[in-house]
């Protein structure tokens, strides 16, 4: 058995130009896709598995490393993105967030992607006393390429008492710019005894699938390709440092 591996670990040697692009990006696309559903910090991994992949497949040299490294990263982007773009594009149905009184804000938005007229937001939120009126309000957040600003901040009129302690704040967005948006959900007791603020739920998305393609491709390169070959190429580095410490005592054992 132990042979077996020795040789299909030559193998992998001899044939490293195309084993080891092919297992660092397989690798690294299952890395990908368990951050979609995992925590999104596996793909901070990535470049170390390119790393071992190199390294296991005895592909060595700096600026090999480096310049397969960049080419890599660059397809491993590609890929990531297209693997992406249907989980962060197409409507997710209601986004839940809890509150810090225990409740929950669920926003649902109709329809979520594509160009269209009028969208419908609607916020429905559990666990409101109901000792007192309230003030709702929904912030529309346009995101760009350069960063997230308030696009409109819409007050709404009056809120009765809730007599079961559900609030739902309903909100129709008409004839916005195309473009990719966030909401955030706000509701305020008239007395000041209760605000709820959630976190900010993503969409609509006024733009068709193929901007949006584009967006995350601007969006990521950044993390897929110049931040990571960061990581690979200090790796190197460190491994490089530990290989000569090695190498040194090797040569001048302690006596």
């Amino acid at each position: 058995m132990e042979s077996k591996v020795s040789s299909f670990h030559d193998w992998l040697i001899r044939n490293n130009k195309v084993t080891m692009p092919v297992l660092a990006i397989g690798v690294s696309l299952i890395l990908a896709l368990f951050s979609i559903f995992v925590s999104a910090y596996i793909q901070y991994v990535i470049p170390f598995a390119v790393f071992s992949a190199m390294h296991y497949t005895g592909f060595f040299g700096v600026k090999k490393r480096l310049l397969y490294g960049f080419l890599i990263f660059i397809v491993i982007w590609l890929l990531a993105m297209t693997i992406m773009l249907p989980y962060s594009y197409f409507n997710p149905g209601p986004q839940t967030l809890s509150t810090s009184n225990g409740g929950s804000i669920t926003t649902t938005i109709t329809p979520f992607c594509g160009i269209h007229n009028d969208f419908n937001i609607s916020s429905v939120i559990t666990s409101v006393p109901d000792n007192q009126s309230y003030t709702a309000s929904v912030a529309i957040i346009s995101d760009t390429y350069y960063g997230a600003t308030l696009y409109k901040y819409i007050n709404l009129t009056s809120i009765s008492t809730p007599s079961t302690g559900i609030v739902q704040v309903n909100v129709t967005l008409s004839s916005i710019p195309t473009g990719i948006y966030y909401i955030q959900t706000n509701l305020i007791g008239n007395s000041h005894k209760f605000n709820v603020t959630s976190n900010v739920v993503k969409g609509p998305l006024d733009v068709s699938g193929e901007t949006f393609y584009s967006y995350l491709l601007i969006d990521y390169f950044p993390l897929y390709v110049l931040f990571f070959e960061i990581i690979l190429s200090g790796g190197m580095m460190f491994a490089r440092s530990i290989s000569h410490s090695r190498s040194y005592s090797n040569i001048n054992p302690k006596q």
